[in-house]
């Protein structure tokens, strides 16, 4: 298994935050659980055909990658409008 596998396979299946679909909400999770965004980062989501389909491209990442304040416990986003509009500060990063 390789990155480039893991990145032509997110562009193919993933469909943001349908959590009925088990490759997308393990994305999802996995994302959260890490603070990463994609494989190489956010521009994974540019070529992500599902992803684009279903948000009607108006959103630039999914609302997994969106950073959370530090101190909540209920994982509460920073903002998440700056964060889906793909602005850098409000992206996880790892």
């Amino acid at each position: 298994l390789t990155r480039e596998f893991f990145t032509k396979e997110l562009a193919k299946h993933y469909q943001g935050n349908n959590d009925t679909d088990v490759f997308s909400a393990t994305w999802n999770s996995v994302m959260i659980t890490f603070g990463c965004c994609g494989v190489n980062g956010p521009e994974d989501f540019k070529y992500a055909s599902v992803f684009r389909l279903l948000t009607l491209d108006s959103d630039e990442v999914p609302e997994a990658c969106c950073r959370r304040e530090p101190q909540s416990r209920d994982g509460v986003l920073l903002s998440r409008e700056e964060c889906l509009l793909g602005r850098d500060l409000f992206l996880n990063k790892q």
